[in-house]
């Protein structure tokens, strides 16, 4: 087989892969219990056909009834200056619903979607936007509380909840001080007061949860220059994959560049802020001491410390040669694992073609992003497509294996 026939055939693969797959649809759940929607926190409850809930919008307790036939809920709201009419139906698992609703007199249907989630009245983890911009908040089952927030650059909290109360401390670039907070709204929001140390006076700190969006996904690519002089032709993974994306409307890609270990940890720690699933790919030259950028190596300490309170990430992929032949990318996985952020990390052993690596990714990518696998199925899968980027050379196919190697 040449390799322009052995690439013709995996794109068709390809091709066929991406076609719309049938799926049997599992015995649904009912709709009692707490969402996450695209109009607040809601919570319902179902007794045989008939529902009954609220939900939180703008701090307002608004009202929601209605009846259940087969997975769908056909209902009608209440909030304090509207109501109208609307349907949601449950998908095959329980876990989201999707719908439509209208204004009373309105001929005009508007989306309105939802994930199920865990009861969130006493739960301080979470994505908020705060009086001091976003903030990441994590806890584990002792009460122990952690978070970062964009003021700064990155600041940091750290504390534990006394009763329905979340005592802190927290660390800015430049100063220190206490803060507390209280949930209220069925955990929609938070209210709260801080003082930088050596002050008496307390002030206003509060918050408000920001839901997840029902499907939604991110693809996060940071990429280093490839360029190395004006005479060469600007190309890059990012604004290939933006392209590729497009077609599927659950996925949001950010592509941005980095230049140093700062640039990179700039874009790193943001990821925190999505209260989405995200997969980031970081693209730039590689050895298995770290990331090459601008004659420079970046730690896998670097891309650690970046990704440390990042929750949300679904897997972490390097798009570049080598970093996965030893130390580096098991480095980066246990740094990560350390620091509670349980995911996969992912990678080549060996100096890895261009094509072959964007041909292997955008399918990989694809099976995490748009088909809903977890990183171990989607690699299984994209190697049995491209065997090339895996570790067996192949007979006649003039390219070398990537060694590809997934941590989890």
């Amino acid at each position: 087989m040449t390799i322009q026939s052995f690439i013709s055939s995996r794109i068709v693969v390809v091709f066929l892969f991406l076609l719309p797959i049938q799926t049997s649809a599992a015995e649904p759940k009912d709709f009692s219990g707490q969402w996450e929607t695209t109009y607040g926190l809601m919570t319902l409850e179902q007794k045989d056909d008939s529902i009954s809930g609220q939900y939180i919008m703008d701090g307002a307790r608004c009202a929601i009834d209605g009846k259940v036939l087969n997975r769908r809920l056909q209902f009608i709201y209440r909030e304090p200056n509207a109501s109208g009419e609307g349907w949601f139906e449950l998908n095959a698992n329980g876990d989201q619903f999707s719908g439509l609703w209208r204004e009373n007199g309105s001929s005009v249907w508007m989306s309105w979607a939802g994930t199920r989630t865990k009861d969130l009245r006493n739960a301080f983890a979470g994505v908020w936007d705060t009086s001091f911009g976003r903030m990441r908040l994590l806890e584990n089952d002792k009460g122990e509380v952690r978070g970062v927030y964009a003021l700064d650059g990155v600041s940091t909290l750290q504390g534990k909840k006394n009763n329905d109360w979340l005592a802190l401390r927290y660390h800015e670039k430049n100063t220190s001080g206490e803060a507390r907070f209280r949930l209220k709204d069925e955990g929609s929001m938070f209210e709260g007061e801080w003082r930088a140390d050596g002050q008496e006076q307390w002030q206003k700190w509060s918050g408000r949860r920001i839901p997840s969006t029902p499907g939604r996904v991110w693809l996060v690519v940071i990429e280093a220059r490839w360029e190395k002089s004006l005479d060469d032709k600007e190309f890059a993974l990012g604004e290939m994959l933006k392209a590729f994306f497009n077609r599927a409307p659950n996925v949001e890609v950010r592509h941005r560049f980095f230049t140093d270990a700062a640039s990179l940890q700039r874009w790193l720690k943001e990821v925190a802020y999505f209260p989405e699933p995200t997969v980031v790919t970081i693209a730039t030259h590689g050895t298995d001491d770290g990331l090459g950028v601008d004659g420079t190596t970046i730690s896998a300490n670097t891309v650690a410390e970046g990704l440390k309170y990042a929750a949300n990430l679904k897997a972490l992929h390097f798009s570049s040669c080598s970093v996965m032949k030893d130390k580096f990318g098991k480095e980066v996985f246990k740094a990560l694992t350390d620091a509670g952020v349980r995911t996969a990390v992912s990678g080549y052993q060996n100096p890895v073609d261009w094509a072959a690596s964007a041909l292997f990714e955008m399918t990989y990518l694809d099976l995490l992003l748009s088909r809903g696998m977890n990183a171990p199925e989607a690699s299984a899968t994209a190697l049995n497509m491209f065997p090339i980027a895996g570790k067996a050379p192949l007979k006649n196919v003039p390219i070398l294996p990537g060694g590809f190697e997934i941590l989890h």
